[in-house]
């Protein structure tokens, strides 16, 4: 009898994470919002008496929604500001800013007061401008931090800001403590790179200095997983369906192991699962030699979601036909120590959610399973959905 079954490589996530990288990448704005900006408008109208006022911060180191008041002519039904391409159609009037969306240094807002249309031909009825400066602006930064994480790049810190004037401090807090001080520069661009060493996982507070202000953002050192990418909206129902449609003879049953994956995550994460026969946020599925040309040496699964607004709004599971290990029912392991197929389906599951694969053999994400390795969910992947999904 063997004692060692010969290593399965999963290489779950590879087909959908693709699609989801490319999706994600997307910004949702509303319709025809690129052509409403003041120098496109019509021709400007003149009104006596119209005054407009602008209320807000100068320095903008937070989002800061900025009050607009328009008094003086009441053909105006709306404002508009070209800088950042927004409208705002609803009194009282109110237009948002952020250190995300403005780079760092001055800017001048212009805001227009605009007549009613149901067109893009936004007849402009008056103006002003006002000047905020963005001290601090973060390009880029690692929301997480995983150690444990098979992507190289995914375990360090890697922060990119640039300052409205020479000069950068950036520390790494946990409440109002400075854990670690990552450094200071003399510029106005700067780039940081930081591995964790000798610091307790956990969530901490990156604060971000130059000119006398300060951004803070979170981040989060995990404990044992890594994030691939965006989960779904917290304390939500997903649907899921099946197509059984190219199920081959030994996964017979499999069905019932899916409903128990569903079933497992939910109790860890709070979703709750419901299984549909026609659409599904969730779709499960077979795949052949097209989805896996290497038939029973390829990957035994691949799973996955497509990220819209920084929250995954679809996902899918697909199955290797050629898979051996889809035979094997329930979530415990078989006469050689082989997980059974409830350990494919919750790894896989675990990609559609947001996890990514992991370094220690200890963890069910760990992307080749093998002879006593995880058949069902471990403390690491229990905390990683636990902090995706935190408690409703």
């Amino acid at each position: 009898m063997r004692t060692t079954l010969p290593s399965i490589n999963l290489r779950s996530g590879r087909v959908r994470v693709a699609l989801a990288a490319a999706l994600g990448a997307l910004v949702v704005v509303p319709v025809a919002v690129n052509s409403l900006s003041p120098a496109g408008a019509s021709t400007p109208l003149s009104a006596a008496g119209l005054k407009i006022t602008v209320s807000g911060p100068a320095t903008v180191i937070a989002t800061q929604a900025y009050k607009i008041t328009v008094s003086g002519d009441d053909r105006v039904c709306g404002v508009m500001e070209g800088t950042t391409n927004q409208i705002d159609r609803t009194k009282p009037y109110r237009l948002t800013f952020s250190p995300k969306n403005l780079s760092a240094g001055p800017h001048k807002l212009s805001i227009a007061a605009i007549g009613c249309s149901d067109t893009n031909s936004f007849p402009v009825y008056g103006s002003a401008t006002k000047t905020v400066t963005v001290p601090v602006h973060v390009e880029s930064y690692s929301r997480w931090i995983a150690p444990a994480s098979s992507t190289a790049a995914d375990r360090k810190l890697a922060l990119k800001v640039s300052t409205a004037q020479a000069g950068v401090t950036v520390k790494l807090m946990r409440g109002s403590k400075t854990v670690r001080s990552l450094g200071s520069r003399s510029t106005k661009a700067a780039t940081y790179r930081w591995k964790p060493a000798g610091v307790a996982q956990g969530d901490y507070t990156l604060a971000v200095t130059s000119g006398g202000s300060t951004v803070k953002m979170r981040t989060t050192i995990t404990n044992g997983w890594a994030p691939m990418q965006a989960p779904f909206p917290r304390c939500k129902t997903l649907t899921w369906r099946y197509d059984a449609s190219g199920e081959p003879a030994r996964a017979a049953g499999i069905e019932k192991d899916l409903r128990g994956a569903f079933t497992r995550v939910s109790k860890v994460t709070g979703l709750t699962f419901k299984q549909v026969r026609t659409g599904g946020t969730i779709t499960v599925d077979w795949g052949g030699a097209a989805r896996f040309p290497d038939g029973g040496n390829d990957a035994a699964g691949v799973g996955g979601s497509t990220v819209s607004g920084g929250r995954a709004v679809s996902g899918g599971l697909t199955l290797n036909t050629a898979s051996t290990w889809v035979g094997a029912a329930g979530f415990g392991h078989d006469a050689n120590a082989f997980p059974a197929r409830g350990g494919l389906i919750l790894h896989e599951l675990g990609h559609v959610l947001g996890l990514g694969h992991v370094t220690s053999k200890k963890a069910l994400m760990y992307p080749v399973s093998s002879n006593g390795s995880p058949s069902t969910l471990t403390a690491y992947e229990r905390a990683g959905l636990k902090a995706l999904y935190p408690a409703c």
